[in-house]
């Protein structure tokens, strides 16, 4: 602990100009945080009185007796309400983010915030079944590990932040996001359907299928486009017009077995963006494929 303390205590020392403050997210275990209350104090005694402390809280901390002494010394604790559960339960629930809402506001009995999620995560799993590593901005080098990808959509955040509307307790002080979205991070949001959640003006996607000509005779390149101003969910299936014999997936897709023949996928398609995602051998297709949800 005194290591960490005089690290953080430099890292303030050299930015002091710079800062309001400093959050410390740790997803400390419930049964320490006796320890991890002590660390905040010694802390709190270190930074400039004008320098905020804040911390990231986890719903779990709330069956704890600590977490009263733990927040004393503390400016603001925020609330995670995404990436808290068991990953087969999803990334973002609106429904239990709301409960652990109002539970928090009662027990923590002071001004807190709401952390929510614009991204998404990829988890991979060992053979037996266990969580091997999660993906954020940066994919891991584990090859073709199976893994699943957590969504955050953003209509289940909006219909969360309906809910406060509706009926927010009174010592939630506001939002803090994560991850703020930029057109680098492919994992998050794209900015505008982040403002467009921010402004409530969440419109539907709008995601087509099409087959366009390649060079060769008969030959088509697959194609997804989205034609909306938000992020749209990629179809998971794209049925190809009978009039094709082959084909194959690319860019996530693969071909399913069977007739007629479908692609199989998955993912996030950008504002205005158009993806490639397989090819097809046909004689005279309809242009315009079937998509399914």
């Amino acid at each position: 602990m005194p290591a960490v303390l005089d690290r953080i205590a430099a890292l303030v020392d050299d930015a002091r100009d710079r800062l309001s403050g400093i959050e410390i997210d740790y997803d400390c275990p419930t049964s320490r945080l006796s320890s991890y209350g002590r660390f905040l104090v010694s802390l709190r005694a270190r930074l400039p009185a004008s320098l905020a402390l804040s911390i990231t809280a986890l719903p779990t901390w709330m069956t704890s007796a600590e977490l009263d002494s733990l927040a004393l010394p503390l400016d603001e604790v925020v609330l995670q309400v995404h990436a808290v559960d068991d990953p087969r339960r999803g990334l973002f629930d609106p429904a239990q983010a709301e409960r652990w809402t109002h539970s928090f506001a009662r027990r923590i009995g002071r001004p807190f915030r709401v952390a929510l999620p614009a991204y998404d995560v990829r988890v991979t799993w060992r053979r037996d079944g266990a969580l091997a590593g999660v993906e954020g901005e940066v994919p891991r080098l584990d090859g073709a590990a199976p893994g699943t990808t957590l969504r955050a959509a953003p209509e289940a955040v909006l219909s969360f932040l309906h809910a406060l509307q509706r009926a927010a307790p009174e010592n939630l002080a506001g939002i803090a996001w994560f991850r703020l979205p930029t057109d680098a991070d492919k994992r998050a949001w794209s900015p505008g359907t982040w403002r467009a959640v921010l402004a409530d003006r969440l419109p539907p996607g709008r995601v087509s299928a099409s087959l366009v000509p390649a060079e060769a005779a008969d030959l088509w390149t697959v194609t997804l486009s989205n034609d909306s101003a938000v992020d749209t969910l990629v179809p998971r299936r794209i049925r190809l017009d009978p009039d094709c014999a082959m084909a194959d997936g690319a860019n996530g897709f693969h071909l399913v077995d069977g007739t007629p023949l479908i692609l199989e996928g998955g993912g996030r398609l950008r504002p205005h963006d158009t993806r490639v995602i397989g090819w097809a051998r046909c004689r005279q297709p309809r242009r315009q494929l079937d998509v399914a949800p």
